[in-house]
């Protein structure tokens, strides 16, 4: 299957990392000249620390560019197995990139015969969204950006009403999944797996998997 272009998530902060790598190095070779200091052990600490402080650069460069160009296609296929769909599921795409999804799509020909939502990143546009409608419900790298917790809570609240019972629930995030993990649970939900740092992305992310309990009579 041919790879979509995503795009960087975050170029402002890999351009930073190779200004960083590049720099330290430089003003620690040259900043004793600069500032008249000829003291051969000042010289020395500054060239060192500049040459730390590029490695740490370059690493974090490299680390970026792995999960650019192979650590998010991992991902997709994880998020397609953790999915568990077997077609003809109504799924809400939770602001996902549009292209990631897509590839999600292709990535196993089931998943062509389940319709996607993308209301967007706001919990107001999925409030019309009919209760007990949806098969399954999937947000990669969204939740972080709901600042305040009540609103992260408001906003749980709202994908598990629009879920079926029995339903599944696929969040992968960097940040706020062990509170989700419990905010889940206060909602009654026991059914709720997180998963261990993934390391193949910059910076590591984190599964959860939950399924709506059936409703008590």
């Amino acid at each position: 299957m041919e790879k979509q272009r995503y795009g960087f998530d975050t170029p402002a902060l890999l351009g930073f990392f190779i200004i960083y790598m590049i720099a330290f190095p430089i003003v620690g070779w040259f900043l004793p000249g600069w500032i008249g200091n000829t003291d051969p052990q000042f010289a020395l600490y500054l060239l060192y620390y500049g040459a730390f402080t590029g490695v740490v650069g370059l690493f974090f460069v490299l680390y970026m560019l792995y999960g650019h160009f192979k650590g998010r296609y991992t991902n997709r296929s994880r998020l397609v197995n953790l999915m568990a769909l077997t077609g003809n599921e109504k799924v809400l795409n939770f602001a996902t990139r549009p292209a990631f999804m897509n590839d999600v799509i292709q990535a196993q020909e089931v998943l062509t015969r389940s319709p996607l939502l993308s209301p967007g990143s706001h919990t107001q546009e999925i409030l019309d969204i009919e209760e007990d409608s949806l098969d399954a419900v999937v947000s990669t790298f969204t939740m972080h950006k709901v600042v305040e917790k009540k609103d992260r809570t408001r906003t749980l609240q709202e994908l598990g009403r629009v879920l079926k019972s029995g339903g599944r629930l696929v969040l992968c995030d960097f940040a706020h999944i062990k509170e989700f993990y419990e905010t889940l649970h206060e909602m009654g939900w026991s059914q709720v797996v997180i998963s261990k740092n993934q390391r193949n992305v910059f910076p590591p992310v984190r599964y959860l998997v939950a399924t709506k309990p059936e409703k008590s009579l």
